[in-house]
């Protein structure tokens, strides 16, 4: 019986101490009952206890890649998703020299496990993601990396960049092991997070703001969409960004600052209907809104149908908008249109 619960109490904790969220239970159970972190290499895994895994991986070669625990993960996997690696930075060395003992004993830099909560189709969700873009740990990414594992899946590219620490990202983008298709996915999910460095390291490394994502935008397009400041719009113009592609864009996203930075450059700004109308809003030109109110009243009854609204605000961006969209609004347009 006794037995019986501590194998619970093992897969409790185990349970506690991975993917996301905070150690609170874990460190709960863990101080409740200290014998659990040398119970066996699964819990060993999860602390970083390099010495603890050395001794099972010696005692029994096979548990370098046996599948276990309340997961039925193997050693590694629990250590690339352990939350001791993402929150405990005292045990990191020791989580490096653990993986190193797992690897060595011949458990694969591939290893994983397959996430049921994506569906239709279960995601594969490698150690790798575990520790390039759950823990964003660059020491272990590396060792992954040098060992075989691939950043080319649907999940290192697109959770790594998630942070601002971005030691990890440097890592895989260094390794060369990167496709153009990854480089822009990471260079895209960095204007999510309006990382003007990380951005600029990727434009540095070869990413192409204007590649075509499979979101079916690029990312100069997403830095618009997310409302990244001007220096990041104007950094990716700078390295070879289609101002056309963003025109409209700015004009459906009240970005005034936007297009007047495209007209500083002597980029001709063409648009047509609807997209005309709010570019003059954003502007600021009251003069053609005016003209358009007049010529093309219809216009001004589409920006109503179609969601956008009109706010007074502070001068910078602009101020058409669909209603939920961020944007900096300019005075003056909303009386034009009423």
């Amino acid at each position: 019986m006794e037995n019986d619960w501590g194998a619970a109490e093992e897969a409790a904790f185990l349970d506690a101490s991975v993917w996301h969220g905070s150690l609170d239970r874990a460190a709960e159970i863990l101080a409740a009952h200290p014998e659990i972190g040398g119970s066996s290499i699964y819990t060993a895994a999860i602390l970083g206890d390099d010495a603890a895994v050395r001794r099972f991986v010696t005692a029994d070669p096979a548990s370098a890649t046996a599948k276990g625990g309340p997961r039925h993960w193997d050693a590694l996997t629990y250590l690339c998703f352990s939350k001791y690696l993402r929150l405990d930075p005292a045990r990191s060395d020791g989580f490096v020299r653990a993986a190193q003992a797992l690897l060595g004993a011949g458990a694969s830099a591939s290893t994983g496990f397959y996430d049921d909560s994506h569906q239709p189709k279960p995601e594969f969700e490698s150690a790798l993601y575990g520790a390039a873009g759950v823990a964003h740990h660059a020491a272990l990414t590396r060792l992954l990396v040098e060992s075989g594992a691939d950043p080319n899946d649907e999940e290192v590219p697109y959770h790594s960049p998630e942070t601002y620490d971005n030691a990890a990202l440097h890592v895989l983008v260094e390794s060369g092991k990167l496709t153009d298709n990854s480089l822009t996915t990471m260079l895209l999910r960095k204007s999510d997070w309006h990382d003007y460095k990380g951005i600029e390291y990727l434009l540095e490394h070869g990413a192409d703001p204007n590649r075509m994502t499979r979101w079916r935008r690029s990312a100069l397009q997403q830095a618009l969409l997310r409302d990244n400041a001007l220096r990041i719009i104007e950094l990716l113009l700078d390295r070879g960004g289609d101002p056309a592609s963003v025109a409209g864009l700015a004009a459906r996203h009240g970005r005034g600052d936007v297009l007047d930075l495209l007209k500083r450059r002597g980029i001709p700004i063409e648009l047509d209907g609807v997209e005309r109308l709010l570019a003059a809003c954003a502007r600021n030109q009251a003069d053609i809104v005016r003209a358009i109110r007049a010529d093309s009243p219809e216009l001004v009854a589409q920006v109503i149908a179609g969601g956008w609204h009109v706010a007074g605000g502070v001068r910078g961006h602009g101020q058409c908008r669909r209603r939920g969209a961020a944007a900096r609004p300019r005075r003056g347009c909303a009386r034009r249109l009423s």
